[in-house]
């Protein structure tokens, strides 16, 4: 071989490495991609126990995941594994603070256990990590009605309706108008 050859091979084998790099990371992407469509669809089955175990696969191989423990701690949720599912969502909550539906389902599982108090602070945590989520609006509004606070709970609720009415989600403006009737 000679100098001139040396960098070409160099060069290829540089690009060798890379280009091999690129295809491992891509099928592991794409399979942990397959594994996660797959758990979905076992959630939206109500296979909680399965869908529970694919999540966790999924995170065994890749903690990075935030709509792996999302879905973790929905599927035990669904399993009445309250604590074990407010875990996982006190991690995603960690490892992503701006996540709304964290806190909404961190919120939502307190509630589970009767804690409202607990519950409502998830709820406004969400409001004000989020403050255009609709949905977290309305989950405020429905613990403070649970709580007894009518005025705080229409007040959440009209906030949630402009922002539901800001994105033309027409449904969900008429179930937040049903959830202020039952206030009257």
């Amino acid at each position: 071989m000679t100098e001139t050859q040396l960098p070409s091979l160099i060069a290829f084998i540089a690009i060798f490495t890379i280009f091999t790099t690129l295809a491992v990371i891509m099928a592991r992407s794409l399979g942990t991609s397959d594994l996660y469509q797959q758990a979905l669809e076992l959630y939206e089955q109500k296979k909680y126990s399965e869908a529970e175990a694919s999540f966790r696969k999924i995170l065994s191989s890749r903690q990075n995941n935030d709509m792996a423990y999302l879905f973790l701690g929905k599927s035990l949720m669904q399993q009445g594994k309250v604590d074990e599912a407010m875990s996982q969502l006190e991690i995603l909550i960690q490892r992503s603070p701006k996540n709304v539906d964290g806190y909404i389902s961190l919120g939502t599982a307190l509630m589970q256990k009767g804690e409202i108090e607990n519950a409502i602070i998830q709820f406004q945590t969400a409001t004000q990590k989020v403050p255009k989520s609709p949905e977290a609006y309305r989950v405020l509004g429905l613990a403070l009605r649970t709580k007894g606070d009518i005025e705080g709970a229409k007040q959440a609720l009209n906030q949630a309706k402009q922002k539901y009415e800001k994105k033309d989600m027409f449904q969900m403006i008429q179930v937040v108008e049903k959830d202020l009737q039952e206030l009257d």
